[in-house]
């Protein structure tokens, strides 16, 4: 029998999970549905919702839900992917440590990872993949601590001939960590509607404030392993856009909200355990970023926001302690912000590339060989960049990023091909789909659904 499997397993993991989840009912009873959730190729939420008593009689029976493979194939719009058909069944697996109070009151949520009806792991599954690298990780004493900050941006909706539109929600006096945002009684009555629900939830932020484009906010969650890191930045985001569209408004997580403002990215904050060998681990990273940020930044609109002088990290593949204009930004000892990322990535694909390329630094032993930067390497010359091996630059576009990732053998290994291919089909797809798009019906379609 797989390991991890549900289906057909010993009476004790049943006996388990069926106690974690009457646990949970005993201390919730006001919740009556539970959403059963999976995080596709497109970063795409899709999810199951199973009453409670439905749930426990499912599990009582040493049973799971099912769903069509086509998950892993689909496009938002349910377009199914070349290779991909209605036929078949996989079975969701909840994961009952990621079970919460959810964004909407009498529901939870609870991640779930995919099997096959045999109980065999699915190994395209994106939850497992990150579970897989994280146990091989801590197989060779790596340990880690994540930690996300959630920039969003709030928009008003409106319907003009017949489409829906959006557009600022406060533009006077916005501009990062200043007061005067703070000081609209709307925005601020949902903001402290939305860190309530969080509380609810047991999801603990460390801080929020105004960002620089028009009603901009950055909250920053507390670090946590990996898993659950990803599974609490997925209901954070549920809880803040289901709050924000009480009030009618939407709370988008696209890369260029504006064309004249500063973008919205989604910074991973990583620290890990033995500390003395981050210099491995990040050589490794940088060495692969070329192929990580075709996961990281993974939509052409993504890279509208890849620019230089703006905080966003760049567009040189390099390192800095303290330096924002740097993909790669060194805070203390191990404990590096990862700023080419934004909302649209898969986070447990981005975590599961960016663990990746860093366990094989450290297996290989990989030194850093490139300098520390301390200013914005946009603004160096040549010959200053090449003393500090800084030589490479982040691709330009999504279809650049792709072809690095398909041609990166050493990371397709480690991450394993299955996973790899399943994203190279999807997000092929997916540029096609958007290159024919319009520019302004392109930005709304995106704002709709992230």
């Amino acid at each position: 029998m797989p390991e991890n499997s549900i289906e057909n397993a010993p009476g004790q993991l049943w006996d388990q999970n069926l106690a974690l989840l009457t646990d949970f009912v005993l201390r919730f009873p006001h919740i009556i549905y539970f959403r059963l959730q999976i995080l596709d190729f497109t970063s795409t939420l899709r999810v199951r919702i199973v009453p409670k008593e439905h749930l426990m009689k499912v599990l009582k029976e040493r049973k799971l839900i099912g769903i069509a493979p086509v998950i892993l194939g689909l496009l938002c719009d349910d377009t199914p992917c070349p290779g991909f058909s209605g036929t078949g069944e996989y079975k969701l697996f909840p994961k009952f440590e990621s079970l919460r109070p959810g964004a909407r009151q009498g529901y939870a949520t609870v991640q779930c990872e995919l099997q096959e009806p045999d109980g065999e792991e699915v190994s395209t599954c994106p939850r497992t993949c990150l579970r897989r690298l994280v146990n091989d990780a801590n197989e060779h004493g790596l340990e880690f601590l994540v930690g996300f900050e959630i920039e969003v941006v709030f928009m008003k909706c409106g319907i003009a001939e017949g489409e829906i539109h959006f557009q600022n929600a406060i533009s006077q006096g916005h501009a990062y960590c200043t007061s005067r945002p703070l000081q609209d009684d709307f925005i601020m009555r949902l903001i402290e509607r939305i860190l309530a629900r969080l509380r609810i939830s047991s999801i603990a932020i460390q801080q929020f404030h105004a960002e620089s484009a028009p009603c901009q906010f950055e909250f920053v969650l507390d670090p946590l392993p990996p898993l659950a890191a990803v599974d609490t930045l997925l209901s954070a985001r549920e809880i803040i856009s289901s709050v924000a569209n009480e009030s009618s408004m939407r709370a988008t997580l696209i890369p260029k909200p504006y064309s004249h403002t500063a973008g919205t990215g989604a910074h991973i904050h990583f620290s890990f355990t033995p500390p003395q060998v981050y210099e491995r681990f990040y050589a490794g990273v940088l060495e692969h970023l070329r192929s990580i940020v075709a996961v990281t930044y993974p939509h052409s609109s993504s890279y509208e926001r890849l620019v230089d002088s703006a905080w966003a990290g760049g567009t040189w593949v390099s390192w800095g302690k303290q330096n924002r204009e740097t993909p790669l930004r060194q805070i203390e000892g191990s404990h590096f912000e990862f700023k080419c990322v934004d909302g649209l990535a898969n986070m447990y694909l981005a975590l599961s590339i960016i663990i990746a390329a860093g366990l094989q630094g450290v297996l290989e032993n990989q030194r850093m060989t490139m300098g520390d930067c301390l200013v914005d390497p946009s603004k160096l010359s040549e010959a200053e960049r090449n003393q500090l091996g800084i030589s490479q630059k982040i691709p330009g576009n999504i279809a650049e990023a792709l072809d690095h990732l398909q041609a990166d053998s050493k990371l397709r290994k480690i991450m394993g091909n299955a996973v790899i291919d399943n994203y190279l089909t999807v997000k092929k797809a997916e540029m096609e789909k958007f290159e024919k798009m319009e520019p302004g019906k392109r930005r709304n379609w995106l704002i709709e659904r992230y």
